[in-house]
């Protein structure tokens, strides 16, 4: 306990002072801009970014086709769930990286404990590519959380003559392109 704040005054102190560290050459380096962080501006800065992240998944779902995408699989009619699981769209599908720079969001998580299986999958498919395995957005986020860019990663995968899956296709899509996966239902052309 006296470790702790001992440490916690000597981090009060040093964010307070500007000071200079010198290596064994002799060259100096100025610590100028110490930011001490804390839980609560973490759960801030992840609450902008949900907000952020949700505001753009909703002024953008008929404009950009990869989250016209996105809501279009957010559908009860597109997803049989094998556990307790809401297809709907919610904060839970989407992941916030460490370095907050992007999120990813699915509507079905990835992971799972192994055990329980997953939690749904999708009721699309291809005759030739198998099922359609993962749909996830990436956005990417300027150092105020707002969306500047994004892309999709659709798979497919198929179950082969021993009974384990492979990705049968694999296809970023970027934000500006036209890859509409009601569409592509009907052509069945997904590449």
């Amino acid at each position: 306990m006296l470790f702790r704040v001992t440490y916690l005054i000597f981090i009060i102190l040093i964010a307070g002072c500007h000071f200079s560290i010198k290596d064994s050459n002799g060259t100096e380096y100025k610590i100028t801009n110490i930011e001490l962080t804390s839980s609560e501006k973490e759960e801030e800065d992840e609450k902008l970014i949900l907000r952020n992240v949700n505001d753009y998944l909703i002024s953008n779902r008929d404009s950009i086709t990869i989250i016209q995408n996105y809501w279009y699989l957010c559908d009860s009619l597109r997803i049989r769930t094998l556990r307790d699981y809401d297809v709907r769209h919610k904060d839970a599908n989407i992941t916030i990286s460490l370095t907050k720079k992007y999120v990813e969001i699915t509507p079905i998580p990835d992971s799972y404990p192994i055990s329980e299986g997953p939690l749904a999958e999708y009721l699309i498919n291809d005759e030739k590519l198998g099922t359609l395995y993962t749909y996830r957005l990436k956005l990417f986020l300027t150092e105020d959380f707002k969306v500047n860019d994004a892309h999709a990663q659709i798979q497919f995968a198929k179950i082969d003559h021993e009974g384990r899956g492979r990705v049968s296709l694999r296809r970023q899509i970027d934000k500006n392109e036209i890859y509409s996966i009601k569409e592509k239902l009907k052509t069945k052309n997904w590449h």
